[in-house]
């Protein structure tokens, strides 16, 4: 794992202004198991939101039927885009959510997916991921995060979401250092459905 920083934010569960992403703000998910349809189909309401995979079959039942979202007895269909290469994509974030032994062509489909200014941010689990990511886009450019969201994948573009957790954000040195990665924590309070962003212990708004 890289070294991290003491400058740590987390995204809480309390309610507040979601409206932090504007609708204009181009995010691309890597991935389309389980976290990737729940990120996606709490962040497209909010972003222009693509996902990119290459599990053939969750990416025609992207692309026919968007993301299906069971919550309690509640089931929600969300349109979003979908395609099996990263091309025609400028993010300006991009949320990788694979298994670890897929971050290499991961991190590979970020850096060219992304803005020149855009950041790429890991919530895998596992050790690694981080160091792939930012040989792959840079340090500048790469963060890491861990979230607590539970989702199980029913099939093909369709996912339960199993409870709600915080998804807490880790600056690195680099990162740190860099307008983009503050603009990438305001756009971050959406992520999966969770509106405000804080530092830990205090109960002060990131804006």
């Amino acid at each position: 794992m890289g070294k991290i920083s003491d400058s740590r934010f987390q995204i809480s569960n309390s309610a507040g202004s979601a409206g932090q992403t504007s609708a204009q703000s181009e995010i691309v998910i890597i991935g389309t198991g389980a976290m990737a349809c729940l990120f996606g189909a709490r962040l497209s309401p909010l972003a222009n939101v693509t996902l990119i995979g290459a599990w053939a079959k969750g990416v025609q039942a992207l692309q026919k039927n968007g993301i299906r979202l069971a919550q309690g007895e509640t089931e929600t269909t969300i349109p979003v885009r979908a395609q099996s290469k990263p091309t025609g994509i400028q993010a300006d974030v991009a949320l990788i959510l694979v298994k670890s032994y897929q971050t290499e062509r991961a991190a590979q489909w970020a850096a060219q997916s992304l803005k020149p200014a855009g950041i790429a941010l890991t919530l895998q689990n596992g050790l690694g991921n981080l160091e792939k990511l930012a040989e792959a886009v840079g340090p500048a450019r790469a963060a890491l995060g861990v979230s607590m969201q539970g989702a199980t994948l029913v099939g093909p573009g369709h996912v339960r979401h199993g409870g709600n957790g915080p998804t807490t954000l880790a600056a690195t040195p680099a990162t740190k250092a860099r307008l983009p990665f503050k603009s990438m924590l305001s756009m971050a309070a959406s992520l999966a459905g969770i509106a405000s962003l804080s530092r830990p212990r205090t109960p002060s708004r990131f804006v």
